[in-house]
């Protein structure tokens, strides 16, 4: 589930850790999907993927855009943050994923 504080940055509402709440997360990979292709956006290239994946799948089959975000926290979780959209309503998912040993943030290229 989607949780965030205004604790960390006065200014700002942060993202927490879907796992432990830590306030230190950090993206790794962005995926944009509809249902003929995705879009990936990672630390050193963005590439255009036109063929059927099983994100394509789930963004046909739900009949909406499917938007990934892969992250790790400083506690050592991972996982995928998915907004899928539906039928005029984004649906909020969390996917765990296996710890990564050299976690890559998207920014630091």
């Amino acid at each position: 589930m989607l949780r965030t504080s205004t604790d960390a940055i006065l200014e700002s509402e942060v993202l927490l850790c879907p796992a432990c709440g830590c306030e230190c997360v950090h993206p790794m990979k962005v995926k944009v999907a509809t249902s003929s292709k995705v879009v990936v956006i990672e630390r050193k290239r963005v590439q255009v993927i036109e063929a059927e994946t099983a994100e394509t799948r789930e963004a046909k089959q739900e009949r909406g855009v499917r938007i990934t975000l892969e992250y790790h926290c400083e506690n050592g979780h991972h996982g995928n943050l998915i907004l899928q959209f539906h039928k005029g309503n984004t649906v909020v998912l969390h996917e765990d994923l296996p710890p990564e040993r050299e976690a890559e943030t998207l920014w630091r290229s």
